[in-house]
Parts: structure tokens; C-alpha cells; sequence
């Protein structure tokens, strides 16, 4: 079949399908729900465009985002763990879709489009799109969102007519082969995915929260140590921080042992737990420059690590 016939004949089964759902809406709109969206009409959508819903390795639905994912979203405030759909190419991630109920103004709503963007950034997506089969919106997901984006932020929203109609420009957000070959331009729906000086992205996000960790210390070594020399004071609190950092990156790469920072918390007195291992094994094993033996002698509350140590797990999650 030819590549005409063959778009021919996928606009022609978009018609039926869209058809078919205006009867329904028109018939039994009060009782037309999120699932019958799903399994009446995205799912035979998905599979016209090339997706085998049946192939675990191609869609999984409302699986709980979880691990690295899991951990994004807590850094946002999201508290939405699972997406309708997430289209995948023999087990990578390369889209998640989201349905809602026919009705459903998502042009206008935050909460879905902070839902639908918290997904895509949580998993370092570009986009991810939100729909009720009469409407599509297709989100920029690459820069952090937050609760009070506006919702017609980097997004562009088209109808089942658009889709039908102009098959080109808005199919290559749903058809596999385009997905999985990378065959997608997001500019093309006037979406522009280059960063400005005023959008912070979590490299930026992770200095500040550093910085600010740097002060807190600082406050916490002055307040608890009276007679430190306030002259040692910078190159202290940066080698503090430095090691652990360093060890945290040794946890994400699966060389200490997962968690070990923060079962040193857990146990409490966390400054002489942790000396105590830098000044010993640490010492031996990594850089003895970053942990030999501390000629300053410090007294810190776990007060001024707990947030330090938590956000840590957010921000360095590998």
C-alpha cells in the first residue's frame, strides 16, 4: 500500500472513531467517564497509530512512578504518581499520556497541567500530552514546573479535527514509528524548548540549595562552637559539604552502600559519625586529602544536616 493510501486510510478510521464517540457523547454524556476515554477510544487511537497496547514493552498503564521518577516529583510537591499511559520503545520511555473525562476544560485547569508536566519533567521527557479524544494538548515537559504555571505555558492544543485533518503536524506526537525514531519537532506547534535566563533547571535549583546549606552551617558551627576561629570558617564548611557530596555520588554510583548518609542520620550525633568514617575508612579507600584527620575539633547539631541530607537524596537522585 502506498504511503498516500495508507494515510488515506488511517484519517478515514480517525473520522469512525470520532464519530462514534460523538454518538456516545450525545447519547450517555453523563456517564461517560476517564475509562471509557481510555478503553473505548485511546486505546483503538494508540493502535492506529502503530502501538500494540497488548505489548508491555510498548504501553504500560497507570503503573506508579516510582525510584528516580518518584523522587523528581517529591522535589516539585507533586503528589500524582501515575500516568494513564507511557509509550515506550522495547522498554524506554519516550511519552506519557494522560486522559480525562469529555468535559473536562484542561486549557484552563492548573492542576492538570501541573499533573501532566510534573510526569514528563519527573522522567526528563521533552513533552507528554493530556487528552479527552476530543482535545489534545501536547506540554512542554524539559523545563521544572511548578503548581502555578500558567496553563497555556509551552503548550499547544489541538482538536480530533485538527488531528484528522492535518495528520502530519499533530500525528508525529502519537505515531510510534515517529516516537521511536525521534522524528518529532516540537517547534513546529510554536513551542520553543530553548532555555532562557530566567528558567532555572535543577543544576541551577542544586546550587542555590547548596549555598543556602552553606549559611545554615555556617550559622550552626558559630552558634555551637564559640571559640572557632571565624577566619577558618568558609574553608571548614566547604570541605564539610564537599565530603558529603562526594560520598552521596559514591551512593548513587553503587560504590558505598545505598542510603549510607542517611542510616548515619538515623542513628543521631551525624557530625561524629561521620568523621569518624571519613577519618578512617573513607580515608583509606578514596582521597586522603578530602579525609584525613581533622586537626579542628567541632561540635554540630543534627539539626543543621536533616534537611541538608534529605534534599540530597532529591537532588543527586541517579
Amino acid at each position: 500500500m502506498k504511503a498516500a493510501d495508507i494515510m488515506n486510510n488511517l484519517q478515514e478510521e480517525l473520522q469512525k472513531l470520532k464519530n462514534k464517540f460523538m454518538q456516545q457523547l450525545r447519547n450517555n454524556s453523563d456517564d461517560f467517564s476517564e475509562e471509557a476515554v481510555r478503553s473505548g477510544y485511546v486505546n483503538k487511537m494508540l493502535e492506529l497509530f502503530g502501538w500494540d497496547i497488548s505489548d508491555l514493552t510498548q504501553i504500560i498503564q497507570e503503573r506508579k512512578l516510582t525510584g528516580n521518577e518518584k523522587e523528581r516529583l517529591n522535589q516539585i510537591e507533586s503528589t500524582n504518581t501515575k500516568p494513564d499511559y507511557e509509550l515506550l520503545d522495547k522498554g524506554t520511555l519516550l511519552e506519557f499520556i494522560d486522559t480525562k473525562k469529555p468535559g473536562v476544560d484542561f486549557e484552563e485547569d492548573k492542576k492538570i497541567a501541573f499533573q501532566i508536566r510534573s510526569y514528563g519533567w519527573s522522567a526528563k521527557l521533552p513533552f507528554s500530552i493530556v487528552t479527552n479524544f476530543q482535545k489534545f494538548g501536547v506540554y512542554d515537559t524539559s523545563y521544572t514546573p511548578t503548581s502555578e504555571t500558567p496553563t497555556d505555558y509551552k503548550v499547544c492544543y489541538f482538536t480530533i479535527d485538527d488531528l484528522i485533518n492535518d495528520i502530519d503536524k499533530y500525528g508525529q506526537f502519537i505515531r510510534r514509528e515517529n516516537l521511536v525514531l525521534g522524528n518529532v519537532n516540537i517547534s513546529s506547534l510554536g513551542i520553543d524548548q530553548t532555555k532562557k535566563k530566567n528558567e532555572k533547571e535543577i543544576d541551577d535549583h542544586f546550587l542555590e540549595f547548596i549555598n543556602r546549606q552553606r549559611i545554615t552551617l555556617a550559622q550552626g558551627i558559630v552558634r555551637d562552637n564559640l571559640h572557632f576561629s571565624i577566619e577558618s570558617l568558609n574553608n571548614v564548611v566547604q570541605l564539610i559539604i564537599n565530603r558529603i557530596i562526594f560520598v552521596r555520588f559514591l551512593e548513587g554510583a553503587h560504590i558505598e552502600p545505598q542510603n549510607e548518609l542517611r542510616r548515619l542520620m538515623d542513628v543521631g550525633d551525624f557530625w561524629q559519625k561521620f568523621t569518624e568514617l571519613s577519618n578512617t575508612r573513607l580515608f583509606l579507600e578514596y582521597d586522603g586529602a578530602m579525609f584525613k584527620k581533622d586537626s579542628f575539633k567541632l561540635t554540630i547539631s543534627d539539626r543543621y544536616f536533616e534537611e541538608f541530607i534529605d534534599n540530597l537524596y532529591v537532588s543527586m537522585a541517579m
